[in-house]
């Protein structure tokens, strides 16, 4: 799910965040946020940093849209973050990439799988 809309986005330019956000927060409402998608674009690759990973933050503000209250974004937020850590041996891009500085095949399987999980956190929310 998501794998051909991420290459359509990434070629487009996007980045990990910004595809992410793209494909679980605003494509199923069939809606557009220039301003959202330019302001999480700082996100990507850790906060160009190696922090974070930026196809979790954008999993996390697409997973924001369709909260119902703070308590339930917690929520979710918590068990995609767990999952998350759990499946790739940390949250930091450096947990998925090693010691590379460059995004790499590890990082476009994150986003497919943050997708996919988003989708599944939201189920009939949608």
């Amino acid at each position: 799910m998501g794998e051909e809309r991420i290459l359509e986005l990434m070629c487009t330019g996007m980045n990990c965040a910004q595809a992410v956000t793209q494909i679980v927060g605003l494509d199923p409402r069939g809606a557009e946020n220039p301003e959202l998608i330019k302001a999480i674009g700082s996100m990507a690759y850790g906060m160009y940093c190696q922090f974070t990973c930026g196809a979790l933050v954008g999993g996390m503000a697409g997973l924001a849209l369709y909260a119902m209250d703070n308590s339930d974004l917690a929520s979710l937020c918590k068990q995609l973050g767990g999952w998350f850590s759990e499946r790739f041996g940390g949250d930091r891009c450096s947990d998925l990439l090693g010691d590379r500085v460059t995004p790499g095949p590890m990082c476009h399987m994150a986003m497919q799988e943050v997708v996919e999980k988003c989708f599944e956190l939201i189920g009939d929310r949608i």
